[in-house]
């Protein structure tokens, strides 16, 4: 990691008889390991941890989940990294147009669209990890948080905005 600022993976950070990354970080890093395990949706399973000066993330396997933590942890480090004023992306009262069930112990980014006339809709086929559709077509994350079950028709959500720059 000498020169090295990101070390970032993708896959084997969940806790299957395949996932190493994330003993291989604490072995490395010691002292430093951040975290493993966020209680997010998608996207519960990452880690952190530090060697040296470089930040080490190790993303879940699933595209959605990747994105979903690349968005909330990776790209503000490295925007910060890059001594860039807010290292977040906008974010902004919306109306929701369906209702959404999540789980009350995370906070959850279901993919979302904006509409001409302020309010967002869900988009995809459901909200799995696994789901790229929806996020083909997210160009917003409706954020759902910690305890709360259900976000009726009608709800003002928190909505993070994916347009502007692609990282």
């Amino acid at each position: 990691t000498r020169g090295v600022d990101v070390l970032l993976t993708t896959g084997g950070v969940s806790v299957g008889d395949h996932d190493h990354v994330r003993t291989a970080l604490r072995q490395l890093s010691g002292e430093d390991f951040g975290f493993w395990k966020v209680a997010i949706k998608p996207g519960k399973p990452i880690v952190f941890a530090r060697i040296g000066r470089c930040l080490c993330f190790g993303l879940p396997g699933n595209p959605v989940s990747s994105y979903i933590s690349f968005q909330n942890f990776v790209r503000p480090a490295i925007n910060k990294l890059r001594g860039l004023g807010s290292t977040d992306r906008p974010r902004l009262a919306a109306e929701v147009t369906k209702p959404l069930d999540s789980p009350q112990s995370k906070r959850q980014f279901a993919r979302g669209r904006f509409l001409d006339d302020g309010q967002v809709e869900p988009v995809g086929g459901g909200q799995g990890s696994h789901v790229i559709g929806g996020l083909a077509q997210a160009d917003c994350l409706i954020v759902i948080p910690e305890g709360v079950a259900h976000v009726n028709a009608g709800d003002t959500v928190d909505v993070v905005d994916l347009r502007g720059d692609v990282g």
